[in-house]
């Protein structure tokens, strides 16, 4: 709905000045098309005449205007292997008073930042794309490095003759969407130690497994550990008391032993 701009005039009154003229000033939080009339009673000598913007009298018509949108968003969020390419999905739509309907031909910039990932296409932490008739365009990320990366959309369009500088980074001034994120993530197991035993004599490996949860620190984390030997000592072969659930970044002790 359309309201009288408050900082003008109070209501849809307003007086004219020296010239004959008044102005007035309307605002409106959704899309649509509005007319403006005028009227007045005019004191014409001794008469008073009753005037309208209705094309008569050499009157003029209404006024209109015509209150567009525009926005964007970017999808999907998730959480990927490093190493594993993802896509994302930037739209682009525009409301012209009859409905959100796509955006053919929209020049889309997507921006990694901050973030440890690139684009595929130009291992660069930005790239453009051109949104198709379905107004969305796609472009697919990735990384071999755990960490968070936050992804954002931009493009300029023009509705109706308005033009709408369109990010989903915290703009306030239209609809659009929020960033999206992509959350790398890895692991890996070590063991240790290496050594030369007199027979008889146990031996402990410890192996140990650590994860990256979307970050470059490595956490503790718990894992079942299978331990293989080839080939198979005689004697005691692998303890199997030693490999229980994991603790401490997964450090799993195991003994061996050997008769030969």
């Amino acid at each position: 709905a359309s309201d009288w701009s408050s900082d003008v005039c109070s209501s849809d009154l307003c007086s004219t000045n020296a010239s004959g003229q008044c102005s007035v000033q309307i605002n409106s939080n959704t899309v649509g098309a509005n007319t403006v009339k005028a009227a007045v009673d005019a004191q014409v000598s001794t008469e008073v005449i009753h005037r309208e913007t209705d094309s008569t009298h050499g009157s003029s018509g209404p006024a209109s205007k015509t209150y567009v949108n525009a926005r964007i968003n970017v999808a999907t969020s998730g959480v990927n292997e490093v190493g594993q390419p993802h896509p994302f999905t930037a739209t682009v739509e525009q409301d012209n008073g009859s409905g959100w309907v796509k955006v053919q031909g929209a020049l889309v910039t997507l921006t990694i930042n901050p973030g440890v990932a690139t684009w595929v296409d130009n291992n660069a932490s930005s790239i453009t794309c051109t949104t198709d008739a379905n107004g969305v365009c796609t472009k697919s990320l990735n990384s071999t490095t755990a960490g968070s990366n936050t992804v954002n959309a931009s493009a300029t369009i023009s509705v109706n003759g308005v033009s709408f500088n369109l990010t989903t980074d915290n703009d306030a001034n239209t609809p659009s969407g929020a960033p999206a994120t992509k959350k790398y993530v890895d692991a890996n197991i070590t063991i240790t130690a290496t050594a030369t035993n007199p027979v008889n004599a146990p031996h402990t490996f410890t192996v140990t497994v650590t994860q990256f949860p979307g970050t470059a620190t490595p956490v503790a984390t718990t894992a079942n550990v299978t331990v293989s030997i080839n080939p198979t000592p005689t004697g005691n072969g692998i303890n199997p008391t030693t490999c229980g659930p994991a603790v401490a970044l997964d450090r799993k002790s195991t003994r061996l032993n050997s008769s030969h």
